[in-house]
């Protein structure tokens, strides 16, 4: 993936399916993510990047952020994250696509969108079963690029499942293996032992 937008030669299927190959050879949830956020923006295409969030209960904590907002991710999760007029809510996947400038007025959008020079963002939730974590990919777009159309949204709909899917596989695939080299060596130590 080349981080343009679908060419009529390179469907957003074609996207998605080199997505989930790659998502296929990873070996640790953290390097499915890291694929995520590496192949998404292929996918729904996003000027401002793309954040990731693992929810806390209701509380969203962001764990990436493009390298332009690095400043204001300490007050994101420290304050700004219980203010904003949005938030994940289980079992609701795909989170409608917002156009931050219906709230202007609002506390997170000044301290946090404005100085990000955010107007358009599009979430969807993904979970890892394995680990019972929540996660909230965010699409983010500004002011000089067009809000989301129904394309973009079926587009990050469409990876949902896919993706949970994997992370749980992955999750319970790699975690169970370690368990069971742990138990191993553990015997093997008991028997020199013994």
């Amino acid at each position: 993936m080349d981080g343009k937008s679908p060419s009529p030669r390179e469907p957003r299927w074609r996207q998605l399916y080199e997505m989930v190959e790659d998502l296929s050879r990873q070996r640790s949830c953290q390097g499915a993510l890291d694929t995520v956020l590496k192949d998404a923006c292929d996918l729904v295409p996003a000027d401002r990047g793309l954040s990731l969030i693992r929810m806390e209960g209701r509380i969203p904590y962001c764990l990436r952020w493009p390298d332009y907002a690095d400043s204001l991710v300490p007050l994101f999760n420290s304050t700004l994250n219980r203010r904003s007029p949005f938030y994940y809510q289980p079992p609701y996947t795909v989170l409608p696509a917002v156009d931050w400038f219906d709230y202007r007025e609002s506390e997170y959008h000044r301290e946090f969108n404005v100085p990000l020079s955010i107007r358009y963002s599009l979430g969807v939730g993904l979970r890892d079963f394995s680990a019972d974590t929540q996660y909230v990919l965010f699409v983010h777009r500004s002011t000089r690029d067009s809000s989301f159309d129904d394309e973009d949204i079926a587009a990050i709909g469409s990876m949902r499942e896919a993706v949970s899917n994997l992370l749980t596989l992955i999750g319970s695939t790699y975690g169970e293996w370690e368990r069971r080299i742990r138990e191993r060596e553990c015997r093997s130590g008991c028997d020199v032992l013994s």
